[in-house]
């Protein structure tokens, strides 16, 4: 691959710094070897005239689900074939990396190490991706299916996105039976499921098997990540538990009282709620026809992070950002930069949202010396946008405004 450059650009670049301008970005073998006012472009070089717009390190959406989910009939999509799954979602990624967004994780379903693989062999015009295989449960915890018969749920190919272990010997075999398949991570839940027909609501694991899970990611270099849902005034055990058994994330964690958050500021983990899925189903309740009872604790979830965000930035927690997008018509892939808006509305600036959604999130990952921000010797995973998000942070979900996204340095997708 050739030089390339863009010149004439608004440089926003992950750090914090204000975006300044006009200023050019250097591209040689998928790496930013210079960028400034003074940029030296050399003979033969491609040159891409931003005309003033913005260029911003890729997003990166820390948790969202390739579910390949047409509506919101879970049973029937449940009993699909994967492979259907995998089809819908391999279009579905094609929207994502239109968005901006040029680093994904998926944090749970049953074709995403296919549609990854696909992408990484270029067969699929797709967002770069991690991913954690099926997420792994106990029988009868969160998000073990209890509309779907226990002897199918526990035979070789369960239905839905889980992977049900019990016992520390099971639960490391489930581990790495996602790390062969190309997981890069690890997930299990601990507690909570705003979804009410989850069978309960606290999980039943114990220290040792969180620990047989954090041994087997830990040991090819993965996360693992606990979901945990939690409402104000809830128990926080479970999400102790996980913390001192060696997880890297919680997941969602709404509502965390103080000893919890100084728990997880000491042991260094992450804090990852998803706020956007949450919103949608409360703005498009009535139009969808939502469970009321699913609706109203998603409220209640929106008024217990709106509590716990500024507690977790006063104690030191680390955070990311995802979306927890399933595809679904409330929360369709493409659109996960809604995530942004609805962080700023509960208390982020938009700087702090913009920051986490890309160098916070490669911190998270452990790949910022490589993904995150746009400084010389970094990976060029990159967008041009037409305005300034920091004057207003919707302006990302309007892809008519994203004019080009490049993925190491290559354009992968162009807008007039």
């Amino acid at each position: 691959m050739g030089a390339t450059a863009i010149t004439n650009a608004s440089i926003f670049d992950g750090t914090g710094a204000e975006p300044y301008g006009p200023a050019g970005i250097l591209i040689e073998d998928q790496r930013i070897t210079a960028v400034g006012a003074e940029v030296e472009i050399p003979e033969g070089a491609e040159v891409i005239d931003a005309a003033g717009a913005h260029v911003l390190p890729g997003l990166i959406d820390a948790h969202l689900h390739l579910f390949g989910i047409p509506g919101y009939d879970f049973i029937s999509w449940a009993m699909e074939s994967p492979m259907l799954h995998a089809i819908r979602s391999a279009i579905e990624v094609q929207e994502i990396l239109g968005a901006g967004f040029t680093l994904i994780r998926d944090c749970g379903s049953d074709n995403s190490l296919q549609v990854k693989r696909a992408i990484e062999e270029g067969k699929v015009n797709g967002p770069r991706m991690r991913a954690v295989g099926r997420f792994i449960a106990e029988t009868g915890g969160i998000p073990d299916l209890p509309f779907i018969r226990l002897e199918w749920m526990q035979g070789p190919e369960p239905p839905g996105f889980v992977r049900l272990a019990d016992g520390v010997g099971e639960v490391a075999k489930a581990a790495r039976e996602q790390i062969r398949g190309g997981a890069t991570d690890i997930k299990m839940g601990v507690t909570g499921g705003i979804d009410p027909s989850f069978i309960r609501a606290e999980s039943a694991w114990t220290g040792a098997e969180i620990e047989a899970a954090a041994h087997v990611a830990h040991n090819v270099g993965a996360l693992l990540s606990c979901h945990s849902n939690t409402l104000i005034g809830e128990s926080c055990i479970g999400m102790q538990r996980a913390i001192q058994a060696g997880a890297d994330s919680i997941e969602h964690g709404y509502w965390i009282d103080d000893e919890t958050l100084e728990m997880m500021a000491t042991h260094g983990v992450t804090w990852n709620p998803n706020v956007g899925y949450l919103s949608r189903a409360v703005e498009r309740a009535d139009d969808l026809g939502l469970n009321p009872v699913y609706v109203e604790r998603c409220r209640m979830a929106l008024d217990s992070y709106a509590d716990t965000l500024p507690r977790s930035r006063s104690i030191g927690v680390k955070r990311a950002i995802g979306s927890d997008f399933l595809g679904t018509p409330a929360d369709p892939h493409g659109e996960e930069a809604y995530e942004l808006e609805v962080q700023t509305r509960l208390g982020l600036s938009n700087m702090d949202a913009l920051v986490t959604a890309t160098r916070g999130n490669a911190e998270f990952f452990g790949i910022d010396d490589d993904f995150g921000t746009l400084e010389v010797g970094k990976v060029a995973d990159l967008f041009i946008l037409d305005g300034n998000p920091l004057d207003d942070v919707r302006i990302l979900q309007e892809r008519h405004r994203i004019k080009r996204v490049m993925v190491g340095g290559e354009t992968r997708i162009t807008r007039p």
